[in-house]
């Protein structure tokens, strides 16, 4: 006889690297537990920068698949046993996978579809994705944009109808955040307050992000003025970065700081936060950097800048991979008197507990009912 218990909800991950979206999912997750429900976290493979960070209160599941189309087939026989309400994937190339799996379970498990980028970004074979997205999403229970920049451009590239598409912004903000953010920060340059101002940006070193536009700024700056810059993450693009940072003779005012389990006392330290990105879906970074009290500079890509900073005196907008508007928006920042309690406020909309209310309305609609 099959066991099964409508109450659980499930989220899915195929892995756990540092990066932005995973990061929501784990806070979303552990949310979901501190609400009062039960929560099975599934990862297609236990590895990465977070693979220590599970979330407290959930049942870990790893399916040990290297690949996530390995997953599908250990995923499917979760989904077979357990039966749960609903099983949230957080992954653009892991949601048709999740929702193949659900249909092989024969569990009648609806599936809610995350989306954190527009799809025409995807960084892989665009066309096969749009086809098979176009299969499958309409099988799932609901797809969530994490804006309304995404919302709009999944309903274009896949066919959504309008209702099929929710938009629920990422939880970012709670005190555990701020707590951390109160923490000695771990950097030479940010122990005390710096005479020279210093700009920071987080990310993975990836081209996404923009960071050869940024030190290109940064170099325009420096002909201007006395600053430093500390770029947090790590990805493919380390050494093209650094090598450009010695071509444009700036090593000495640029420091790579890594991967760092707390960015939020940076966040605190900072004279102003960089966004430099070709395209966002939601940037966590930016709603982290505000939350903080630090003023922000962003491109104003697509999509979720302009969408965030979306009042006057929250933040300079300038075009992507323009070096020469972001080191003008750069130095104004400097000296712009910014209200650090309004940018802390609008951060606050931004706040888990928001998140996970909306996410508990959607499996309440959608799941199955116990």
């Amino acid at each position: 006889m099959v066991k099964t218990d409508r109450t659980v909800i499930a989220s899915f991950l195929p892995a756990l690297i540092g990066g932005g979206a995973e990061k929501v999912t784990l806070t979303l997750t552990a949310g979901l537990a501190r609400a009062g429900r039960k929560v099975d976290f599934i990862v297609g493979n236990r590895v990465g920068a977070l693979a220590n960070s599970v979330p407290e209160g959930c049942n870990l599941i790893d399916l040990g698949g290297r690949r996530v189309t390995r997953s599908v087939i250990p995923l499917a026989r979760y989904l077979r046993k357990t039966r749960p309400r609903a099983i949230i994937s957080q992954m653009d190339f892991a949601n048709p996978l999740v929702v193949l799996a659900s249909i092989l379970s024969r569990s009648g498990t609806p599936v809610i579809c995350v989306e954190h980028t527009p799809p025409e970004t995807m960084p892989y074979n665009y066309g096969f994705q749009r086809w098979i997205n176009r299969i499958m999403y309409p099988r799932a229970a609901a797809v969530v944009a994490v804006s309304q920049g995404v919302a709009g451009s999944i309903r274009k590239h896949f066919g959504l109808p309008g209702l099929k598409v929710s938009v629920i912004h990422n939880g970012i903000v709670d005190e555990a955040l701020m707590a951390k953010s109160r923490e000695p920060v771990g950097h030479p340059w940010l122990a005390s307050t710096p005479a020279v101002p210093l700009f920071l940006a987080a990310g993975r070193l990836h081209r996404q992000k923009g960071f050869e536009y940024l030190l290109e700024a940064m170099a325009m700056v420096l002909k201007r003025r006395e600053a430093r810059l500390i770029i947090l993450g790590e990805g493919e693009l380390h050494k093209e970065l650094n090598a450009q940072t010695d071509r444009l003779g700036i090593r000495s005012q640029v420091d790579f700081g890594g991967f760092q389990s707390n960015p939020y006392p940076f966040f605190r330290a900072a004279d102003c936060f960089v966004l430099s990105s070709i395209f966002e879906g939601l940037p966590t970074v930016l709603i982290e950097a505000m939350a903080c009290g630090c003023k922000v500079v962003s491109t104003d890509c697509p999509s979720g800048p302009a969408e965030i900073l979306n009042q006057e005196g929250l933040g300079f907008l300038v075009p992507p991979a323009n070096p020469a508007a972001l080191a003008d928006a750069m130095c104004a920042a400097v000296d712009f008197p910014f209200d650090r309690d309004k940018l802390r406020g609008r951060a606050n909309d931004f706040s888990v507990e928001n998140c996970i209310r909306n996410y508990l309305n959607l499996v309440d609609s959608t799941g199955i009912k116990t």
